[in-house]
């Protein structure tokens, strides 16, 4: 087996179950995402040596940090910032950059489709640009997410982003490319 074999397999079958805990339980537990994150560094190391090692590194600050930065002023969980270590670690930079960029949007894109579905879009919108002000004038917002908000499951985002920047890196293609070819 080879070393992106071994990877892929990996991405997809902990960002699955990964999917499956975040949906049915609103949680990414420490027991899915901590062993990824070694399993990442252990392919890593048994594959490629050193060198894969700190690239593995590398993919984990990349999928890590802006996640926990997000994490620490209350925009997402800290499971979703384990995860995307774990996503790190066996994507790799490039890939692991794609996968959050990726993951974002669809989990802006299913916020905002839940805020619409329950009918919270002008409640919502009065939250926003109140934060939005506080920033603004240089304070932090009280809490940007009231405890009975609706929530979203950014563990399916996760998977859905990896399986999008899996298929891009497959055909050696963007969905961008795709659509600059047909204007």
């Amino acid at each position: 087996m080879s070393y992106d074999v071994a990877r892929v397999a990996a991405l997809l079958t902990i960002t699955a179950a990964a999917a499956i805990c975040d949906l049915a339980t609103g949680k990414l537990p420490n027991r899915l995402t901590y062993p990824a994150v070694l399993l990442g560094l252990g392919l890593a190391a048994g594959f490629t040596g050193w060198p894969g090692i700190v690239e593995a590194l590398a993919g984990l600050a990349v999928g890590f940090l802006p996640m926990f930065v997000a994490f620490v002023v209350g925009g997402y969980g800290g499971g979703d910032a384990k995860l995307m270590a774990a996503v790190g670690a066996l994507a790799l930079p490039d890939l692991t950059l794609r996968t959050l960029i990726y993951a974002l949007l669809i989990g802006a894109a299913m916020a905002l489709i839940t805020i619409i579905w329950q009918g919270r879009t002008r409640q919502t919108m009065r939250r926003f640009g109140h934060a939005l002000g506080l920033i603004l004038l240089g304070r932090k917002p009280s809490d940007p997410a009231p405890p009975d908000a609706p929530r979203v499951p950014l563990g399916a985002a996760i998977w859905l982003g990896t399986c999008w920047s899996l298929l891009e890196w497959r055909f050696s293609t963007t969905a961008w490319d795709a659509l600059a070819r047909q204007f």
